[in-house]
């Protein structure tokens, strides 16, 4: 009995083991697709964990051009700023795990100070046909501190 009892535990690590609770990073499927072409529309920020007001950031879309290098952010009717829409270039890394943004003007506040020059990695968390979870570090926001930012997108198109 007592070396039946010993089996149990290891039983249940070896199952707790074997589910995947998180879905990080999955499923991979071809993400370079799924984004060259699409429009996203943001259904929530997370910073440092907690989730942020959308304010003015509620009806932005996202457009990333079929060509799959160009974009730009639609800052929607309830504009954060009176200037035009942000313009991007951008490019899904070969392993497609990285969404990487450049060239971005400073007329958009996602938490990070944009500018010409700017590289802005998103790391993908989570990504399907309608539904992009990104999360990327800003080590030092225009406040000054630290942001971990996690933005959830859903498919508009």
């Amino acid at each position: 009995m007592k070396a039946k009892l010993f089996y149990v535990p290891i039983l249940l690590l070896l199952l707790a083991a074997g589910c995947d609770k998180d879905k990080y990073n999955k499923p991979i499927g071809n993400r370079r697709e799924m984004v060259a072409g699409s429009t996203w529309r943001v259904g929530e920020i997370k910073d440092n964990g907690t989730v942020a007001s959308l304010g003015c950031k509620h009806d932005d879309l996202w457009v990333f051009s079929a060509d799959g290098g160009n974009g730009y952010i639609d800052d929607g009717n309830d504009r954060c700023n009176t200037e035009d829409n942000t313009t991007f270039a951008y490019e899904v890394t070969g392993d497609q795990r990285t969404l990487h943004m450049w060239n971005m003007d400073n007329k958009t506040d996602y938490g990070a100070h944009f500018h010409e020059t700017w590289w802005l990695s998103f790391e993908f968390i989570y990504m399907t046909e309608s539904e992009m979870i990104v999360r990327y570090y800003d080590d030092q926001g225009l406040d000054g501190r630290q942001h971990h930012y996690e933005i959830r997108f859903v498919r508009a198109n």
